[in-house]
């Protein structure tokens, strides 16, 4: 995982687009004969294994190490993109209970700190009104993404039901998450907002001793109904302005005005595992980096160790806390005697290297014949990118044999959450190595067709233009899964989706007509850089970014909670151009977009930028094109 670098890089130097060519040749695939890549004895030595297509559920199986305690939760990566192991399920009593609804979802689960923090809260409310504590979702038994939300994945995210009263001013269980009105009473008028009870949750949240919480989203109007009765009651000035620090309506999100939603900062223990706190940090917060340092340090070490396991889990374990530095460790790991240990290493360099390394992956490829370890080193490439990257994803598109695509399941990257109706796309910062921690009950097999369907994957994050015309032949084959992928990596490629989604016209002839526009595309921005296709992404959709330098910022920053396609290009570009840093591109768009706004605003003069205009402001902060 890349370190976030403390000091912002300014860059003035604009990237223009290049011109485009007026008259250009039919778009076609290099002849095999053309192909650069020499990777025939790897394609060849695993397309001996039968593709093996039920390799049964995945378990999450987290790479402690040596003298580390294998029982209790770690909180992996962050809560949007993450993930938990050993999670806690929360036990219902007369104290803390789960929404009917809520309850047949089995979210039960999430860190020690969190299960901890609820029966605490439920057991203090319990004492002193006789009330029960009602919870929603908390999260899965692994973590990862959940149909009902995108920030429950890693254990420390609750959603909590406010206190009611009835009619009659009585204290009443909810029947879900009500929401409540500028009045404070729900649209129907049956329930309101008990703000002393309410507090009374809030407070001994606050008080919990063993968890740091980092926020408690709640819309405006009922944040000012508690603090108004923690004066009332006579709290002290400290506590309420924790409270006020604390309660926040997130911007460019829901007013959460039906529960509160807790979000806890990392523990000790989930800092050394790979735990990764994002958004605003507190003064009062401890971020436990010691944790995570002497974690990292203990991992260098045993990546020598004689132990094939420990090896293993050292070098993934760096993949989540180490540095760039690291990516040497991973590099000179890729020719281990053990396969699992390469793949372990492979995804170790996809997460903390640079385009400078994928040479060395490609290498390693090369003589690879492992199916888990092929499978790593195609997710590497695409990580890492670079001039290299590109043409050994299009070979490798090129290189499969004909005939029906099977999706491997044991590499499965870990994705962003879809969103406009598009599928999911890997992120860079935690699909590597946490992608390295599911193991299955039989051996992952790949023939040569499963391993062209994860360079189809891979290319979308390459940020390379070479894949683009082998993508395009694909979407007019038979295949409609291996199409709907070359689709969705064409659309962040090209920054540019022509797959409808108008899904009552046949898959088949929306393909066909996204082929048609591609190519045409393709004539037009014939020996263009990447950057080209990027700058015509932005301008179909109605963004005025003429290039990739400081002209574009502004409007770059409205795509940023938009689209995925068009989300991840802003993000990448407005990374390379103002912070020097790719971090945001895993972050939630609300809170990169927040992000990026504050950089801007604060810099503007530096970087020689216009106010924004209305558009661009409200892009951030709930506004929508």
């Amino acid at each position: 995982m890349r370190p976030w670098r403390a000091s912002i890089i300014w860059l003035f130097a604009g990237l223009s687009a290049c011109a485009v060519a007026s008259e250009a040749p039919e778009l076609k695939p290099p002849a095999a004969s053309d192909l650069t890549t020499p990777m025939s004895a790897a394609v060849e030595s695993a397309s001996l294994a039968p593709t093996d297509a039920s390799l049964g559920p995945a378990t999450l199986a987290f790479p402690f190490l040596d003298g580390e305690r294998e029982g209790g939760s770690v909180s992996i990566g962050d809560t949007t993109h993450g993930r938990i192991a050993n999670a806690r399920m929360l036990e219902e009593n007369d104290a803390v209970a789960i929404l009917p609804e809520q309850k047949t979802r089995d979210l039960r689960y999430g860190t020690d700190e969190m299960i901890g923090l609820l029966s605490f809260a439920g057991g203090r409310l319990h004492n002193g009104t006789g009330a029960r504590l009602w919870v929603g979702n908390i999260g899965g038994k692994e973590g990862g993404d959940i149909t009902w939300s995108v920030s429950h994945n890693a254990g420390r995210y609750e959603d909590v039901a406010f206190c009611y009263l009835d009619k009659s001013g009585k204290p009443t269980d909810p029947p879900d998450l009500v929401p409540l009105g500028r009045a404070g009473t729900s649209k129907d008028g049956k329930l309101a907002f008990d703000a002393a009870r309410t507090w009374k949750v809030v407070r001994a949240m606050l008080d919990y001793p063993a968890a740091s919480i980092q926020f408690v989203f709640i819309a405006e109007h009922l944040k000012k109904r508690l603090l108004a009765q923690a004066r009332a009651i006579g709290e002290s000035p400290a506590i309420i302005a924790k409270a006020d620090a604390v309660l926040k309506q997130p911007g460019g999100a829901a007013p959460h005005d039906d529960h509160l939603h807790v979000r806890l900062y990392c523990s000790a223990r989930d800092a050394a595992g790979g735990c990764v706190d994002a958004g605003y940090v507190h003064p009062y917060a401890l971020l436990q980096t010691a944790a995570r340092d002497e974690a990292a340090t203990r991992a260098r070490a045993l990546t020598a160790d004689p132990r094939d396991e420990m090896r293993r889990r050292a070098l993934l374990r760096l993949g989540l806390i180490g540095g760039a530095a690291d990516a040497e460790i991973g590099v000179s790991r890729l020719r281990d005697p053990s396969s699992s240990v390469r793949a372990a290493a492979a995804s170790l360099v996809a997460a903390v290297g640079s385009d400078k390394d994928v040479s060395k992956v490609i290498e390693a490829f090369v003589s690879e014949s492992d199916p888990t370890a092929l499978a790593a080193m195609i997710d590497a490439t695409g990580a890492l990118g670079g001039k290299e990257a590109g043409p050994f994803l299009r070979d490798l598109i090129l290189a499969a044999d004909s005939g029906p695509t099977v999706e491997p399941l044991g590499p499965a990257p870990l994705i962003i959450q879809p969103a406009y109706g598009e599928p999911a796309t890997p992120t860079r910062l935690f699909g590597p190595p946490l992608a390295r921690l599911d193991t299955y009950s039989s051996e992952p097999r790949f023939d040569r067709a499963a391993l062209r369907f994860l360079a189809v994957r891979a290319s979308r994050t390459a940020d390379r233009a070479e894949p683009i015309a082998p993508l395009i032949t694909l979407l007019g084959g038979s295949d409609l899964d291996l199409a709907t992928e070359a689709a969705t990596s064409l659309s962040f490629v090209t920054n540019y989706r022509a797959l409808s989604t108008d899904e009552k016209r046949p898959l088949a002839d929306r393909m066909a007509d996204a082929r048609v526009a591609y190519e045409k595309l393709a004539k037009m921005l014939v020996n263009a850089p990447r950057d080209s296709w990027v700058v015509y992404g932005f301008s179909a959709r109605g963004y005025k970014v003429p290039a990739l330098d400081r002209r574009g910022l502004w409007e770059m920053l409205r795509a940023v909670d938009r689209e995925p396609h068009l989300s991840y290009n802003a993000r990448r570009i407005l990374g390379r151009l103002v912070t020097g840093s790719a971090a945001a591109v895993g972050w939630q768009p609300g809170e990169a977009c927040r992000y990026f706004h504050r950089a801007l605003e604060e810099h503007r003069a530096e970087l020689g930028l216009p106010r924004p205009t209305d558009a661009q402001r409200a892009a951030c902060f709930g506004g929508r094109d």
